[in-house]
């Protein structure tokens, strides 16, 4: 669940449902109350609070918070990753060099099986 209001940035990660079930609207759409608490009682994730590390993993995906000040190789293990820069500036090193920036997400396909990251950079990685 989330509310978007004034300067706020979201994250959102998710499953592809296609699914938005509407609690409250300020365009006089339909709600749908019901389904959205039927939702919330099969899908309970766990969200650790913590400045570093793993935030959330579960059989879907797992999603990390990783902080790097120099170079720093990651691994995907056969796995599509997404990474999200929330701040700072760096390279992805794997067949091609590409420059970072805050704001800026990527895609790395599940057969690129390792790559490197350099710079000084606050990431968001989600593994499916």
């Amino acid at each position: 669940m989330h509310s978007i209001s004034g300067k706020a940035i979201l994250y959102e990660v998710q499953q592809n449902s296609n699914i938005t079930y509407r609690i409250k609207d300020n365009n006089n759409r339909n709600l749908h109350i019901e389904k959205a608490i039927e939702a919330f009682k099969n899908n309970y994730i766990k969200v650790k609070h913590k400045e570093v590390g793993t935030l959330i993993k579960n059989k879907f995906f797992e999603l990390k918070k990783v902080n790097i000040y120099g170079k720093k190789k990651i691994k995907t293990l056969n796995r599509c990753t997404i990474i999200t820069i929330v701040n700072g500036t760096g390279k992805i090193i794997s067949s091609t060099n590409r420059e970072i920036r805050k704001g800026m997400s990527l895609l790395i396909p599940a057969y690129i099986n390792n790559y490197s990251i350099q710079g000084n950079v606050e990431l968001l990685i989600t593994s499916y």
